[in-house]
């Protein structure tokens, strides 16, 4: 979070249950950061390899019925260039829910 506040933004909220209609909860968003009306939802993982792409699509969804247009995901080890596998599943998360999707590498500033 200490990196999302250095750049300005706000925290809204924190380990966000993401719900269906009907209650049963379907993934949880770590951080929900806002600046200059802008909202984003942030995926943080220690390691790359802990990203999931189902958990993405679910938080995708998620931000594309709440108006909202950016997700990103703070990872702080493994490869500073992801695979062309997790790109392009992103790519294709990003357009199926018209979500924009971004990785950000963090090396040791995770926090």
């Amino acid at each position: 979070m200490s990196h999302l506040k250095r750049s300005g933004w706000g925290i809204k909220e924190v380990e966000k249950e993401v719900r269906d209609a009907s209650g049963r909860t379907l993934t949880e968003i770590d951080i929900i950061a806002e600046k200059n009306g802008r909202t984003v939802y942030v995926e943080c993982k220690r390691s790359f390899d802990e990203i999931d792409i189902g958990q993405i699509a679910k938080q995708a969804g998620y931000a594309k019925n709440h108006g909202i247009r950016t997700i990103k995901i703070y990872y702080a080890k493994g490869p500073s260039y992801p695979s062309t596998y997790t790109l392009q599943k992103l790519r294709e998360i990003s357009s199926k829910y018209n979500v924009d999707i971004s990785l950000v590498y963090l090396g040791s500033n995770f926090n």
